[in-house]
């Protein structure tokens, strides 16, 4: 008898059994396994399941729900099998724990009785027409299941549930609708289906979203631009939330381009955006967008720096406005009107500010005074920064802040060099301005050459304050300010002295009268406070400090000109050529200085010594041994040693390279460099007749076979250049270096490129070259 076969039906009208068989047989089989069961205490017990068939377990389900008067299976809960069926000696609960046990080894998701029931192949709720399950919904709506649902109902009640809500797009739906909106054909809300997938929700993005992806909703950025303007323009209110990003931008693109120009400028770009722009109506949605800028200004955290439209392009991800080109960063500034001020960027602020420097003809930015930004035009903004100073006014500095003060306090914003980093010559030159820094900003050294100046001036006596109101020499004001200064900063603790002598301490310009005593009598080495004095305004171009110092340290030059004469003693230049040259570098010694660095004598003396040596070595022509060679030489040596011993006398060269197994010529150069100097006029043989310079082959000069001359060569270099397909660069290059024979760095510097970007250039053009129809002649070149 073949197996039995088996019908499935589902009638909500009538509580009937929802599998039946045909075969009478199979039906009392059936009926018999399960009175066995009844009678036993532990039916379901010690892993009995299996051997329980399928028929009997499923008939057990179906009385198990005819007794909860379910209309169908799949709507069995946990708590239903730990009740007693009617005869039946123990519960039903051992039966779902195995299909829990089996569920968990099979890593199956999802309820453990749907798993049970899909393996006994009890049929699923969405198998069933859309109208019965709508009717099982409403049945059951105060406890509906729904991970039992099918997709289909879900999807078929969110659209209901967007159309009770009057919007276009189920992706629309906000929370709230889920919780307060009743879908008529079931009588309930969907906030039970809401709350299943916001507890099975993981990561980031809304629960409905991960919704509507699982019931096969489209996503609103599928849709055409046509239809997400439809959906726009049929919303009474529309949520700005639900609209994706590049939505959001393709209408902000449409608001660029209905603002009308302004200040004679189209908007160049969505950062010069303004709030006004918003409330411009917008032909596609009926309505402008400033329902956009009102949610993102909910949105906009309260430590965020910039404005509310800075934050919406951000959150967009516009280019921000310091990533933007120099010239469309004037162009927004031209079409705002000094409105950006606040998210112009630091190197656009310095270009503008370098740019007010050269068409006010300053040597410098601290040079710059508040009528440069009221009445210079920046032709690349056409207009002045006056916007910029008041910016600075009202957001940067203090208040009550004088206007000659701003100045600073704005370049000192942007990192603009400080008056200490300055020079000391434009130092000077910045006091001789008629509204100069405050005297606070200016460094002690200036201040103290000041001093020194005035009282050279007055002829070398004590200052009294009569002496800082006139003008000193070179300057056409008096020094009343640096006088008031002083007086505010001198510390009461100096009360008991003169003002003149305080002042003489404070500023060390009687350290000064001892340096100069010190070199009048020449009475011997600085001290370490008096070193210090002098290498500091020596580093701000003080002539003077830097004039005794080469006094004082005269001696320390002459050794380093010792030390590198004792290394090569007979040089070309003389004894007073190289201490010329030792004075001459001891400035640029001084400017590299760091106290960091240690002694200024150990570093001084190191450095000036090699710098003499380099000297030396380019004028005389000395070679060193590259250093790859020197294990070759040192294999030289080993074997001459051993074949000196074996042969009882010198070897040959020949001898030495088979032992070597290297060509002979070049055991004839090995041995030449067998010292670790080499230098060219080094005389070579008996009688001294040839140097070593005379008999070093020139790769440069022509060989004697060439077959063609210096004219032929030139004429089929040009030809082979003209022919081979070269670009204008590679043509340039190529004249240079092979026909005006002109070095790399030579090159570079007249094209304003680096040397290896010409060797670059110029391989590339031997490569084509190479590959062309003259290659024979770069063969002969080569």
């Amino acid at each position: 008898m073949g197996a039995p076969y088996f019908n499935y039906f589902f009638n909500y009208q009538k509580i009937r059994s929802f599998r039946y068989t045909y075969h009478p047989a199979e039906e009392i089989r059936v009926q018999r396994e399960i009175s066995r069961l009844m009678a036993d205490p532990l039916p379901f017990g010690g892993r009995k399941v299996p051997h329980i068939s399928q028929n009997a377990q499923v008939r057990i389900i179906e009385e198990l729900t005819l007794s909860l008067r379910l209309p169908n299976s799949r709507l069995l809960e946990v708590a239903h099998f730990r009740g007693r069926l009617p005869g039946w000696k123990n519960q039903l609960f051992d039966l779902y724990a195995y299909y829990h046990d089996l569920r968990l080894e099979n890593e199956t998701t999802g309820r453990t009785i749907d798993f049970m029931l899909d393996y006994l192949g009890m049929p699923r709720l969405d198998n069933l027409p859309l109208s019965e399950q709508i009717t099982l919904l409403k049945a059951y709506s105060s406890r509906i299941a729904w991970d039992t649902a099918g997709k289909t109902i879900k999807r078929h009640l969110v659209e209901r549930l967007a159309e009770e809500v009057d919007i276009p797009h189920p992706r629309m739906l906000t929370d709230a609708h889920f919780r307060t909106i009743v879908i008529p054909e079931i009588g309930t809300t969907l906030i039970g289906l809401h709350q299943r997938y916001h507890n099975r929700a993981s990561g980031s993005g809304r629960t409905i979203d991960k919704l509507l992806d699982d019931i096969g909703i489209p996503s609103y950025e599928s849709q055409s631009w046509e239809q997400q303007v439809s959906c726009l323009r049929q919303c009474r209110k529309i949520c700005w939330e639900r609209i994706p990003a590049s939505t959001q931008l393709k209408l902000l693109s449409l608001l660029g381009e209905r603002i009308p120009p302004k200040n004679g400028v189209s908007i160049p770009h969505l950062r010069a955006l303004t709030k006004d722009a918003f409330w411009i109506t917008i032909k596609e949605m009926d309505g402008g967008l400033t329902g956009l800028l009102g949610n993102y200004a909910r949105k906009t955290p309260k430590d965020y720096k910039g404005t509310t439209i800075d934050y919406m392009l951000d959150s967009l991800g516009v280019a921000k406005f310091e990533e933007l080109s120099f010239e469309l960063q004037c162009q927004c500034l031209k079409y705002t009107r000094n409105l950006l001020w606040s998210r112009f960027p630091r190197t656009a602020i310095l270009r503008l500010l370098e740019r007010l420097k050269e068409l006010a003809g300053l040597p410098h930015l601290r040079f710059l005074r508040v009528e440069h930004f009221r009445t210079i035009k920046i032709p690349e903004i056409n207009q002045t920064i006056g916007g910029l100073y008041v910016y600075a006014c009202e957001k940067i500095a203090p208040p009550d802040t004088k206007d000659k003060d701003v100045v600073d306090i704005l370049l000192d914003h942007y990192g603009v060099e400080k008056i200490f980093e300055m020079s000391f010559r434009l130092q000077l030159q910045l006091l001789q301005l008629p509204k100069r820094p405050k005297w606070s900003r200016i460094p002690p050294a200036v201040i103290a050459y000041e001093l020194d100046t005035l009282r050279r001036t007055v002829g070398g006596g004590k200052l009294s304050w009569k002496d800082f109101q006139f003008p000193t020499e070179g300057r056409r004001f008096g020094l009343s300010g640096l006088y008031q200064h002083l007086r505010t900063i001198r510390p009461p603790q100096s009360a008991h002295e003169r003002f003149s002598d305080w002042a003489l301490r404070e500023y060390k310009l009687a350290l000064r009268e001892q340096i100069i005593a010190k070199r009048r009598l020449n009475a011997g080495l600085l001290s370490g406070e008096e070193k210090e004095f002098l290498l500091q305004r020596a580093k701000l171009g003080n002539e003077e400090a830097l004039d005794h110092l080469i006094f004082f340290y005269q001696p320390l030059i002459k050794g380093c000109v010792w030390m590198a004469l004792a290394r090569f003693p007979s040089p070309r230049q003389t004894f007073e050529e190289l201490l010329q040259e030792g004075v001459t570098y001891f400035p640029r010694l001084i400017q590299n200085y760091a106290f960091l660095k240690g002694s200024f004598e150990t570093y001084a003396r190191k450095s000036l010594t090699l710098y003499l040596l380099r000297i030396i070595i380019c004028d005389t022509g000395v070679i060193h041994v590259p250093a790859r060679h020197l294990e070759e030489m040192r294999q030289l040596k080993k074997t001459t040693g051993i074949l000196w011993r074996r042969l009882n006398r010198a070897p040959s060269e020949t001898e030495l390279a088979q032992e070597l197994n290297i060509p002979v010529a070049e055991i004839h150069v090995m041995r030449l460099f067998l010292t670790d100097e080499l230098s060219l006029q080094q005389p070579i043989g008996t009688e001294e007749a040839f140097a070593f310079e005379d008999v070093i082959a020139d790769e440069h000069a022509p060989r004697q076979d060439e077959s063609w001359d210096k004219s032929e060569l030139e004429q089929k270099l040009r030809q082979a250049i003209e022919g081979s397909g070269l670009n204008a660069n590679e043509k340039l290059v190529i004249e240079k270096r092979w026909l005006e024979e002109r070095t790399l760095e030579d090159v570079g510097a007249e094209l304003f490129r680096t040397g290896e970007r010409i060797r670059q250039i110029e391989s590339a053009a031997l490569e084509k070259i190479r590959n062309g129809p003259y290659a024979a002649i770069l063969k002969g070149l080569l």
